[in-house]
């Protein structure tokens, strides 16, 4: 059976299922392989999205890590707005710490509450990190040389 039909079959077993359009939309995701479990092909799809958010796009903003532009980047941001940031990582990672739990023992139950749970928490980021985007892209445009005389000495 196309991996396509069995999550078919799974969501409407399991009505919280996300539709594979909302999967593609939100995730880029399509079954790649047949033969694997098609949770397993949704549950990495997610993860890795959700780690290239944290790992690219919060992280360099929140830590010590330092490049030309997290350095400005970060300057985009107060103090309170970092700690919301903050807050977004923390979240973040305790999805991805959940999906790893799954690589361990496999249940069909605990796949499809990660997978549900998830697409929920995901639908209620999206609007904050849209707004993180549009914050960083307008500081962008309006970046201009320091006029201080701060550098950037990596």
């Amino acid at each position: 059976m196309k991996p396509e039909d069995e999550y078919s079959q799974l969501r409407k077993k399991y009505k919280e299922l996300p539709e594979l359009k909302w999967l593609e939309n939100n995730f880029d995701f399509s079954f790649d392989k047949e033969g694997i479990n098609p949770l397993w092909q949704v549950m990495i799809s997610i993860s890795h999205k959700l780690n290239d958010t944290v790992k690219n796009d919060i992280e360099p903003l929140i830590s010590g890590s330092e490049s030309y532009d997290t350095w400005i980047e970060k300057r985009m941001f107060t103090k309170d707005e970092r700690d919301e940031l903050s807050e977004l990582y923390r979240e973040l990672k305790a999805v991805i710490w959940e999906s790893k739990k799954l690589d361990i023992e496999y249940s069909e139950k605990d796949f499809i509450d990660w997978i549900s749970d998830t697409a929920k928490f995901w639908e209620s980021k999206k609007e904050e990190l849209k707004k993180i985007c549009n914050k960083i892209a307008k500081g962008w445009k309006k970046q201009k040389p320091s006029e201080d005389g701060t550098v950037y000495h990596g």
